[in-house]
């Protein structure tokens, strides 16, 4: 029995590091063209596709990487080649009545050049270097970190509006019927009535509850209208194009 409590509790210890909490992979939470798998799925890569901010973010990404390049010369400023190039002018002594100087030639005018070349070393371009490409590339994480939490916000707008936009046609459907209804109800109570077999206040309350059937599908048509016009806000095309070159594309892929 000793064993046993053993074993069991040796497995329980153990349970813990075999669950691992699955890693979100953001390439899926905006899928590519050829892994949609859905029209949802297609409404979210289209509204990535057409949305300004994710050109915003592609451009950070690309400033991001020049960074560290750059950082990484910052090496190349440890050191410093140079170029010093003298140049003079005298006009030597005057000399009179013929004189000359002690090698035996007339002192006059000359000129002296000199050029040099080198290379200054700097010990703390050395030292920042390092520290300067590790900051770059925590900024770059931060701009790629920036585009998975849009991706993540896109995702969630684009399927809340579609959902919106589809329980708003469900609406508008069974307005539709309701209204129906109602419309045949109103013409019965006025047949009814006109045979005197139904008091004037059931023509009433059936006309009233008709009119107020139209006013909510009227209603539900306007919600609908509106729906799909926030959604293509995101998509940046209408929804039936939307929804043709998805149809379009999967009959390729058939």
């Amino acid at each position: 029995m000793r064993q046993l409590i053993t074993i069991v509790f040796f497995m329980l210890a153990l349970l813990p590091y075999g669950m691992q909490a699955q890693e979100l992979d953001y390439d899926m939470v905006v899928k590519s063209e050829d892994d949609v798998a859905s029209f949802e799925e297609y409404l979210v890569y289209l509204a990535w596709l057409n949305s300004p901010n994710a050109v915003q973010m592609q451009h950070r990404q690309n400033i991001a990487n020049i960074q560290i390049k750059e950082a990484k010369l910052g090496f190349w400023e440890t050191f410093t080649p140079f170029i010093n190039y003298q140049f003079s002018n005298s006009e030597g002594l005057q000399v009179m009545d013929g004189q000359v100087s002690e090698n035996g030639q007339i002192i006059g005018a000359g000129q002296a050049n000199g050029l040099g070349v080198g290379v200054s070393f700097r010990l703390l371009p050395l030292f920042t270097t390092k520290h300067r490409v590790a900051m770059a590339k925590e900024n770059a994480k931060m701009v790629v970190s920036d585009v998975n939490n849009n991706k993540l916000h896109l995702r969630a707008q684009v399927l809340g509006r579609y959902a919106n936009y589809i329980y708003a046609q469900k609406t508008v459907e069974e307005r539709t019927k309701t209204e129906s209804a109602a419309s045949e109800n109103n013409r019965l109570v006025l047949e009814l009535f006109k045979k005197d077999l139904a008091e004037f206040e059931d023509v009433n309350s059936a006309a009233s509850t008709y009119h107020k059937a139209v006013e909510e599908r009227l209603r539900s048509e306007l919600e609908t209208r509106s729906a799909k016009i926030l959604l293509e806000e995101l998509i940046g095309i209408t929804l039936d194009e939307a929804l043709l070159s998805y149809n379009g594309s999967t009959e390729m892929d058939k």
